[in-house]
């Protein structure tokens, strides 16, 4: 998975994306509009990581996130 990602990562790279358009000029605070998509685009960021992680627990029968509430052994 991480191999796929970089390849991709890397095919973009030479698109010609010189900017991200999410970010803000220096000195220049966000607009609202661009807080909104970067808000959108983190909320869909996280769905699909935790569709990630729900798929791997699924087909790997192991728990892979933290579990809460549980206590530190002490040696």
């Amino acid at each position: 998975m991480l191999k796929y990602q970089a390849q991709q990562q890397a095919k973009l790279k030479g698109v010609g994306l010189a900017s991200d358009p999410m970010k803000p000029k220096p000195n220049q605070p966000p607009t609202v509009e661009q807080l909104q998509k970067l808000l959108e685009r983190e909320q869909l960021r996280n769905k699909l990581l935790n569709a990630m992680l729900n798929i791997a627990e699924d087909e790997l029968q192991v728990p892979i996130r933290k579990k809460f509430g549980t206590k530190r052994s002490i040696k």
